[in-house]
Formats: C-alpha cells, sequence, structure tokens
C-alpha cells in the first residue's frame, strides 16, 4: 500500500506543480476566467487523490475528518486539518503529500513547496503554446476534455493568433465533446462581438 501511494502522490505532486504553473500563466484576465477555474478544479481533484491515498497507508479516521474541514471553507479548520495530517501520515510521505493539500488559492504558496519535491515540468512558458498543449494533450497528461474547451474559449476570446487552429482542431474532435461544441461556438460568433463571459459560466 505505502509503494501504491507513493507513486500515486508522486505523480500528482508532479501535475499539480505543472498545474500550478498553468494557473500563474492564465490568471488575471476576464476572458482566461473559466480556463482558470478548469484548472484549480484540478487541483481540488489531485487534493482527493492525495487523501484517498493517504488513507491508505495512515489513520483513516484522521484523514476523512481532515478532508471535511479542508472542504469547509473554514481557513482556520483547514490550517488544523494541515497540523494533523502532517503528524499522522507516514514520514515518507510527509514532504510530498502536504504541497498537494494546500488551499487553491494559495498561488505563490503552493509554487514554493511544490518546488521543493518536484525536480521539474514540462510546462509550455508561452501562453499560445500552453492553450496548444492543453488543447492536443499529447501525452495524455491534462486529461479532462473540459480543460480542452476552456483552453478554446480562452484563445479565441483573448483573440490570440493560434486561435484559428485550435477552433479547427476542435472541430474535428468529437461531436458530443465540450472541445467540439466550442469550437462551433467559435464559428459561428462574430469576429465584431466582445468575447461571450456567458458562455462558460
Amino acid at each position: 500500500r505505502l509503494e501504491v501511494a507513493t507513486t500515486t502522490i508522486r505523480m500528482d505532486a508532479a501535475h499539480s506543480l505543472r498545474l500550478v504553473h498553468a494557473i500563474g500563466r492564465v490568471r488575471g484576465s476576464p476572458e482566461t476566467q473559466a480556463l482558470c477555474d478548469a484548472l484549480r478544479d484540478e487541483l481540488l481533484l489531485l487534493r482527493r487523490r492525495t487523501l484517498a491515498s493517504l488513507a491508505l497507508v495512515g489513520d483513516r479516521a484522521a484523514v476523512h475528518r481532515a478532508a471535511q474541514l479542508l472542504d469547509g471553507g473554514d481557513q482556520r479548520a483547514a490550517a488544523l486539518a494541515l497540523e494533523t495530517l502532517e503528524v499522522t501520515v507516514p514520514t515518507s510521505l510527509r514532504m510530498l503529500s502536504m504541497p498537494l493539500l494546500q488551499p487553491t488559492d494559495d498561488h505563490r504558496g503552493r509554487l514554493q513547496t511544490l518546488s521543493k519535491v518536484v525536480s521539474s515540468t514540462s510546462t509550455p512558458v508561452a501562453l499560445d503554446d500552453l492553450l496548444t498543449d492543453l488543447m492536443r494533450d499529447g501525452g495524455d497528461i491534462w486529461r479532462r476534455p473540459w480543460l480542452q474547451a476552456c483552453a478554446l474559449h480562452a484563445a479565441v476570446s483573448l483573440g490570440r493568433p493560434v486561435a484559428d487552429r485550435l477552433v479547427e482542431l476542435g472541430a474535428g474532435m468529437p461531436e458530443d465533446g465540450a472541445a467540439h461544441e466550442t469550437a462551433m461556438w467559435a464559428r459561428t460568433r462574430s469576429s465584431t462581438l466582445a468575447p461571450d463571459a456567458e458562455f462558460l459560466r
């Protein structure tokens, strides 16, 4: 169990750092808010996966209580939950798992702590490269079709040079998927209209 938990948490830590870098690249713009929210949702999913992994090798009752406190929205309760987990999880998993449990809005803190336990990531730095990477997901890294749709929406709403290419890519995706639907929206959207902020709310 410890080996399984360690492998899972290590992989999720690397992905979490990738997500944090991506959030840092796209946050701060109304046109990228949906994408930023989708990336934060991924961080929440990784937190739940980490808690499930810890429950395999630690005190299940303590992990369950901590999960409830972390999801409750109370900052003091969340801090107490993290302190409790820090002393109950196996020593070998402590440094690796704790950064994944931090609040998703603590961008700088999460980046600093993850950088200490993860050696590197392959997240593109340029915005167009990142949006393309999210859309193509050639290495099955990002995992969620909703991220593809949000990346496409951001590219079109921002008027990025890569937008037309990504629209064509989305149009070729399965018709029952969010990316294809977003591509159809982009094709019918007039270039004279303001970005449709309501589309992904």
